[in-house]
């Protein structure tokens, strides 16, 4: 069984714009899609800010009818989104507050 990462997707409000579209840049668009259903609206927007017009209408098209979807897969998403954006602050592609405190403190 996996571990849970030590970054929430819950914490990727507090990273920048850079930041949150590199990670979802590398994650499969289902992933995303799913991880997103759900999530904070101001998230969403800032992610689809930066998007073409076309494909920001469409993810949000998608995220306002997603159709049936289990809670659990979406957790999965989530945790898959996170576990993603660990690696990439790990390794220092992306950087937000707090990063390397916690994850050294909780090492």
């Amino acid at each position: 069984v996996p571990t849970q990462p030590k970054i929430k997707f819950d914490d990727l409000a507090q990273v920048s714009d850079t930041a949150l579209a590199t990670v979802f840049a590398q994650v499969d668009i289902d992933v995303a899609l799913l991880a997103l259903t759900g999530a904070d609206q101001q998230l969403v927007q800032r992610l689809t800010k930066h998007l073409p017009a076309k494909q920001a209408k469409q993810i949000n098209k998608r995220l306002a009818r997603p159709g049936p979807l289990r809670l659990r897969d979406i957790e999965r998403a989530q945790v898959e989104v996170a576990r993603l954006a660990e690696q990439l602050a790990e390794k220092e592609e992306i950087t937000w507050p707090a990063t390397r405190e916690r994850l050294a403190a909780t090492a």
